[in-house]
């Protein structure tokens, strides 16, 4: 169909048509940068949000492994210190090893040492040396109790009455109080 308005109309309304289209595209990209910022900026500003506070929680964590290594340093200290007064304690009294030995050469035939415990004297208690096994028969184990009695230092050794109510192959526990 052939085109009956005159050229000069018909080329105005070819560029009204361009600018309006133009115009409409132009207003649609406005809008969709506008939807775009609105979206993206605060997730933005959000993520900015947490790496700080990320980097915050790093270098409270450091601080605390920091603190935690010097305290650490310190227990280990404390503990050998302590290591030390024990042994200060034990050098100065009677000596815990020569009552082992006398301990231990008191053995009879039938009597088993299976286990030792020791704990230096603190102020007003007494030390204490646990001897610990198997002895083959109620009468052995009261002959090493009683030869226990003889060793110089000893106050006192204690043996559970429970300790003798079997005839044989008595797991027995003794106790040695002393002034080491």
């Amino acid at each position: 169909m052939a085109n009956v308005l005159p050229l000069k109309i018909l080329k105005k309304t070819k560029t009204e048509y361009w600018l309006r289209l133009l115009a409409l595209t132009l207003t649609f990209l406005g809008v969709t940068a506008g939807l775009v910022a609105a979206t993206f900026f605060p997730s933005h500003f959000l993520l900015q949000e947490k790496i700080a506070n990320l980097e915050n929680t790093r270098s409270f964590v450091e601080q605390a492994q920091e603190k935690r290594e010097d305290n650490t340093a310190l227990q280990e200290l404390s503990a050998f210190k302590r290591l030390l007064s024990e042994l200060r304690a034990i050098s100065g009294k009677e000596r815990v090893t020569a009552v082992l030995r006398n301990t231990i050469g008191r053995l009879p035939s039938g009597v088993t040492v299976e286990r030792i415990f020791f704990r230096a004297k603190e102020d007003d208690m007494p030390g204490e040396l646990v001897i610990g096994g198997v002895a083959s028969s109620r009468a052995v184990l009261r002959e090493f109790a009683d030869s226990l009695r003889n060793i110089p230092g000893v106050s006192e050794v204690t043996l559970p009455v429970s300790n003798l109510a079997a005839e044989s192959n008595i797991t027995y526990s003794l106790t040695l109080n002393g002034s080491w």
